[in-house]
């Protein structure tokens, strides 16, 4: 395997360097220019080879460019998956190591600005969504160590958490992100990782631990055996799968105080097994909310439930059918070796190795199409399944997955 992994590695490594980033629609960091540009950026610091360098100051006069023409919309979109926020994120990055000096810090400053304030309007509409709400940016201000302004955004999150029983209920009209979502795209998982995050660097501690635990307390609170089955949809009709938690939660009122067997209340089901929102995630949070904050009962759980979510491989019971990050199987293999990394459990180096087999199989068959740089993003594309390859052959990228919250 081990070769034919080498193949595959060494095939998207020349693509990344013969790449154009006038060839890539888009400008943002999970799907576009900057998600290649962070992405040359981790490889070139492990390793140290100039030309993934020289292909992140590519892109970066690339934008620039675009941005001083007009041509650009970075501006004028401010989410962390579309927008400016991921322009401040590399930039950081590049003056944290030193690749750009301190003068682009202005730069930084005349994105967070706005980005707090967004941040803040978000909250006040009840969009908590990571991609495209008030957690992913508040994931932005942590980054670029904007303090003050997190620790500000943690207060108006614990008011909200307060009043809720800590239900953080999307008021947004997309289907897959509404109402009381339990994923890490859009949902529940994000807030408690970036509070994790948060509490890490020592910024509110006793109010983000309360936070966390009372999200994961109210996340427990709906596994499938506390719901009344004439509440239960099944997400995808043809996938009736009895997964451990539900994908979201909707009332008809938008009832922002949600509780088990409401009446109005609707639970959506899916047999996803993936990064963005799967019992796996969940799994994975459990097992990261224990050991951050020594609390055995959530270990518990998440070795109870584990059998069970590894036992489920077959694609009726995944939803699996690429090697993807976002719901393919590399963002799996990834979450299965970072619970083994925290539970050192055989069971989940079993299946790590498992799904980078799988992996390894998606991209053998997708190099054989038609291609091109389009390909090049992290989040549903080949740079996902050429980080998780390449860690399994043990050179491994630190950094890339952060934004997965995964780190």
């Amino acid at each position: 395997m081990n070769h034919r992994i080498n193949t595959i590695v060494s095939i998207i490594h020349e693509k990344i360097l013969n790449s154009d980033s006038n060839n890539i629609d888009f400008e943002d960091i999970l799907i576009g220019k900057l998600g290649l540009a962070h992405s040359c950026f981790c490889i070139y610091s492990v390793k140290k080879d100039k030309k993934y360098l020289n292909k992140v100051l590519q892109i970066l006069e690339n934008i620039f460019d675009d941005l001083s023409k007009g041509y650009s919309s970075l501006m004028k979109k401010s989410s962390l998956a579309e927008g400016i926020p991921g322009l401040g994120i590399v930039l950081h990055k590049l003056i944290k190591t030193d690749v750009l000096d301190t003068s682009y810090t202005t730069q930084i400053d005349m994105i967070t600005e706005p980005i707090y304030k967004r941040c803040q309007d978000e909250l006040s509409r009840n969009n908590f969504d990571y991609f495209y709400g008030a957690i992913g940016l508040l994931f932005y201000l942590n980054e670029v160590d904007a303090s003050t302004e997190v620790a500000h955004i943690v207060d108006l999150l614990y008011e909200h958490g307060e009043a809720s029983n800590f239900s953080f209920y999307n008021n947004v009209d997309d289907v897959y992100s509404q109402g009381i979502n339990f994923g890490f795209a859009h949902g529940t998982l994000a807030i408690i990782a970036v509070l994790i995050n948060i509490w890490s660097k020592g910024i509110k501690k006793k109010k983000v631990k309360k936070l966390v635990v009372g999200a994961t307390d109210m996340l427990l609170q709906f596994k499938r055996g506390n719901i009344d089955p004439s509440k239960i949809n099944i997400m995808h009709d043809n996938f009736d799968y009895p997964s451990v938690f539900p994908y979201n939660i909707i009332t008809k009122n938008r009832n922002q105080m949600v509780k088990p067997n409401a009446d109005d209340s609707v639970y959506h089901f899916t047999n996803r097994l993936g990064w963005c929102n799967s019992d796996l995630s969940r799994l994975f949070l459990l097992y990261k909310v224990g050991a951050s904050f020594n609390i055995q009962n959530y270990t518990n759980i998440a070795d109870e439930i584990a059998d069970e979510v590894i036992n489920r491989k077959l694609y009726k019971d995944t939803a699996i059918s690429d090697g993807y990050i976002c719901h393919g199987s590399s963002g799996v293999a990834h979450i299965y070796k970072k619970i083994f990394n925290i539970t050192h459990q055989s069971r989940f180096k079993e299946a790590y190795e498992y799904w980078v087999g799988v992996t390894l199989e998606y991209m053998e068959k997708e190099i054989k199409k038609y291609h091109s740089d389009k390909d090049l993003d992290v989040l549903t594309g080949w740079l996902g399944p050429l980080f998780v390859l390449s860690a399994y052959q043990e050179e491994e990228y630190k950094g890339w997955d952060t934004m997965f919250l995964l780190d």
